[in-house]
């Protein structure tokens, strides 16, 4: 969405003074990423209308069924996906660089980020269990406070006041959505979206 891509943007900004390589290098990680997010699309399209026809039908029990199997698999196909990237991360990025530099870089971009793809996975599919609800404002919330608060943020703090490293980056983004990711789970365990008319 517009406050994912407006924060990659921002976040690019902050890590250019770690050089070319590293810019370049997270460049293709937002792309080896937005792939794995491309993978939940076609599910969470459709998982949208079943949770909106359940509750529609006040089926809630089967609406509820339903959106913790789509937690499930959204879970398991990123699992896959990030297990891929981590175990194959030197050559996704070396089809995109030949200098050694910005492949080693990458590298250790690619599997950290793959650590946290299950739990974007998950948070993917709420997002889409929230909107087949109609409510469209949890995950709203959710994405700013990730986006801007959780990693834009800290990143600026990292960036400009500690010689980590942009391996500290990597891990910040990470870290991110694994804990914004639980956070959403908890409250989607509240079950409040069951209530909602469709």
């Amino acid at each position: 969405d517009m406050s994912w891509a407006g924060s990659r943007l921002i976040i690019t900004s902050m890590v250019a003074p770690f050089g070319t390589a590293v810019v370049a290098a997270y460049g293709v990680g937002n792309q080896v990423t937005a792939f794995g997010i491309m993978l939940l699309v076609g599910i969470g399209l459709g998982l949208s209308a079943l949770i909106g026809h359940n509750l529609g039908a006040a089926k809630h029990d089967r609406a509820r069924k339903t959106a913790d199997q789509a937690l499930l698999l959204g879970a398991g196909v990123m699992i896959i996906f990030g297990a891929i990237t981590f175990v194959f991360a030197r050559d996704v990025i070396g089809l995109f660089f030949d200098a050694a530099g910005t492949v080693e870089v990458g590298r250790t971009m690619l599997r950290i980020f793959a650590l946290g793809y299950p739990f974007l996975g998950a948070f993917i599919m709420m997002e889409e269990i929230f909107m087949g609800a109609g409510w469209n404002t949890p995950p709203m919330v959710m994405n700013l406070i990730t986006s801007w608060g959780l990693q834009a943020a800290p990143v600026l703090v990292l960036a400009n006041h500690f010689a980590l490293g942009e391996t500290s980056v990597w891990w910040t983004l990470t870290l991110a959505n694994v804990i914004m990711a639980c956070a959403f789970y908890l409250y989607y365990r509240r079950g409040r979206w069951l209530t909602a008319r469709v």
